[in-house]
């Protein structure tokens, strides 16, 4: 049985078993609801192991276009550059240990005995995530400790309760369709070939101008302007509410109908991942029926994930303000006992 580190006394939890339904299962690991995750092309929560290397060749391209056009310096260009970048490199590494992923990366392979799917609803707190407010919220949601008073200024307390919708805007955290994709690589040609032209008359020769370090530094800009042009020209935006989470896929700049899927939280199978910001949303299954049983992909290189149709939809808030308390809320949206308010089905708010 997946051990869980903030289980009851085993003689209670197995007299009583869990309530399929309202009970929270926490573990150390992300579990077999991961597990396909990789077919999702979700990148929001490996963009901030992946913020090094581009951030050293945007220096170096930086310097060269300083140095050169600009006619800068180099002793001055190099040393402002390089503690913008010693700032810069200090700033992603803190965010990655405030997240919890310096260690653990987010593609990390999953531990298939890591959660119970017994339970309906699964968390995964990492010990780096344990922070005293986390910690007890933890614990008041799996009942091993009545709070008599909440933490001051916790705007999640009960648990159990409802609140005010909440619109996240959810930057690469959601798959996303044909048009997305063709935004992204249409802008990345177009910018390639303004750089290259930028670096053919302006600084003399392409192969000297983005040798070494500086052509990572292209790679970054053409990656970032290209996923930003295409994320704006295809918004997406989540809606929670108790009992409910609806993803919006809007059209070109937000025009027309949006594609909407909603997901009834009270009974699909959700696995929150507080270390990356990620949920697993698993289709509906009655209590006692096992998840399907993992199978070999059927491509290189043939690790394991669901089968066809088996495969939970993915989500990730990594790249939001107030993620961590956003995670918090889709718990207890599943577990709340207040009603779904009545909510627009192709708009955001009323």
């Amino acid at each position: 049985m997946p051990y869980n580190p903030l289980q009851t006394a085993p003689e209670h939890a197995e007299a009583a078993g869990p309530d399929f339904a309202t009970d929270l299962f926490i573990a150390d690991r992300p579990g077999v609801e991961f597990a396909s995750f990789g077919r999702a092309r979700i990148i929001a929560p490996g963009v901030g192991a992946m913020l090094f290397l581009p951030l050293i060749g945007l220096t170096g391209l930086a310097y060269a276009v300083a140095v050169g056009p600009f006619g800068l310096p180099p002793v001055v260009s190099g040393i402002v550059l390089g503690v913008l970048l010693a700032a810069a490199l200090t700033l992603a590494y803190a965010n990655l240990i405030r997240a919890g992923t310096h260690k653990t990366p987010a593609w990390s392979a999953f531990s298939p005995q890591s959660t119970d799917t017994r339970y309906r609803l699964r968390a995964v707190i990492p010990r780096s995530r344990r922070t005293r407010r986390l910690g007890r919220w933890a614990l008041r949601v799996t009942g091993l400790r009545e709070e008599s008073l909440p933490d001051p200024g916790d705007p999640l307390d009960p648990e159990r309760g409802g609140f005010e919708p909440i619109i996240l805007r959810p930057w690469l955290g959601v798959t996303r369709g044909r048009n997305y994709h063709a935004a992204v690589w249409t802008t990345a040609v177009v910018l390639t070939a303004v750089v290259l032209c930028f670096a053919h008359y302006s600084l003399g020769s392409v192969f000297d101008a983005l040798r070494g370090l500086r052509a990572w530094g292209v790679i970054a800009l053409v990656a970032a302007c290209s996923l930003s042009v295409a994320e704006t020209l295809f918004p997406v935006f989540i809606r929670l509410a108790p009992g409910r989470l609806d993803v919006f896929r809007f059209g070109f700049l937000g025009r027309g109908r949006p594609e909407v899927t909603t997901h009834d939280l009270r009974a699909v199978g959700l696995c929150v991942n507080f270390q990356t910001a990620t949920l697993a949303i698993e289709k509906p299954r009655p209590p006692g029926e096992p998840l399907p049983g993992l199978v070999l992909s059927k491509k290189w290189p043939h690790h394991q994930e669901h089968p066809p149709g088996q495969h939970p939809e993915y989500l990730s808030v990594a790249l939001c303000p107030g993620r961590t308390e956003f995670c918090q809320r889709v718990i207890q949206a599943a577990r709340t006992t207040e009603p779904t308010p009545p909510l627009p089905d192709d708009q955001l708010l009323g």
